[in-house]
Formats: structure tokens, sequence, C-alpha cells
């Protein structure tokens, strides 16, 4: 039994902010493991190596991976998809065409709505997509996924959308004014293209 817990613990990633799945090893094994205080159970399916770290920094740290796990092919949309943080305020966007409920897990809850990858969305990790600069302008643009109140939106106000824009990140937006001077986009000319759509 030693040699076997000893080659699963082998198997497992024991370092900081670190997780593994139920997967790893049999049920016994794991078992004996959290028994031992080798590992924690942080809900069920995931457990950890890290006895120290809060759970809710565990999981904001894996989110990848932890929405490959239970959302394998799930697109990153809306907010999530334009912003450098993907991860805001412990809420992750994603698209999937086979659940609509919302993964709840300490600091980190998971927005799903109904959706596929489109051809020109990129492979990311852990069996994810990202979804392509033209997906992430036209869904940011969709009023009818805008959340009303104080409420998170999941997609970007107006005023952040036009940022987002004017900062080149969408390759299929002008970044340049229709004139032929070549003068940067006026944030003027960016409100009347978003208003448009």
């Amino acid at each position: 039994m030693t040699t076997v817990m000893t080659a699963a613990a082998e198997r497992w990633p024991t370092g900081p902010c670190t997780i593994l799945f139920d997967g790893v090893a049999s049920p016994k094994t794991l078992q004996k493991a959290v028994g031992d205080s080798r590992i924690r159970k942080l809900v069920p399916h995931i457990y950890t190596a890290d006895l120290e770290s809060d759970p809710a920094e565990i999981f904001r740290a894996n989110w990848s991976e932890v929405c490959g796990y239970f959302l394998p092919g799930a697109v990153i949309v809306d907010r999530s998809a334009a912003t450098h943080e993907i991860v805001q305020d412990g809420i992750l966007t994603v698209a999937a065409n086979y659940r609509r409920t919302p993964v709840k897990l300490p600091g980190l809850r998971v927005i799903v709505r109904i959706g596929k990858p489109y051809e020109s969305d990129l492979a990311w990790s852990h069996g994810l997509f990202m979804s392509s600069p033209a997906r992430v302008l036209l869904d940011n643009v969709e009023p009818s996924t805008r959340s009303r109140g104080n409420r998170h939106s999941p997609t970007l106000s107006r005023a952040e959308l036009e940022d987002w824009i004017a900062s080149g990140t969408c390759n299929g937006i002008p970044k340049r004014s229709p004139s032929s001077d070549g003068r940067p986009t006026s944030r003027k000319y960016i409100k009347t293209t978003v208003s448009m759509m």
C-alpha cells in the first residue's frame, strides 16, 4: 500500500495553489491521503496538496484548469474575453452548448450561456477557447446580455467598449480616422461607431 501511495503522490502536484482531480488516483488512495493530512478536499472531485492557502485563492489561480474540467470546450466570452484580467471579482463568463447552470466554487463563479466555438476563436489552455476580437466586439455590443442595477455586468459598459476599441485590441475596428490625414481615431468617431452597432 505504501508503494501505491508513493506512486500516486508522484503524479499529483504538490506546490502552492495547485490542484488535483479525483482521476489522479483511486478513491481509496485519495481518502487515505486526506486522512493523513497530505492533501485536502476542496469540493467534490477536486483536491489540493496545499494545506495553507485559502480555497478561494486556489480556485482563482487555477480558473482555466477548473473551467476546462467542468466545461470542456467552453469559450471565454463577453467581459472575460475583453480584459487582461480574465477573472474579475471572481467571475468568469463562458459559452457552452450543453449547460447553463453557473459553476459556483469558493472565490470563483463561472457564468455560462449557450454558445459554441467559432472557427475564428483561438484555442486556449485546458481545452478551452478564447473569443476572437470580432466575437468580443459583437458579444459586448449585445444589450440583452447586460445586467441591470448593481449586479456584475457580464459585458463591457459602453464607455469600456469605447476604450477597448480605442486601444486597438479589436483588429476589425479602424485604428485611424476615415480621413486621409492619418490622424488617430477620435473618441467622437469611436462613439459614433459603437452607437451604430
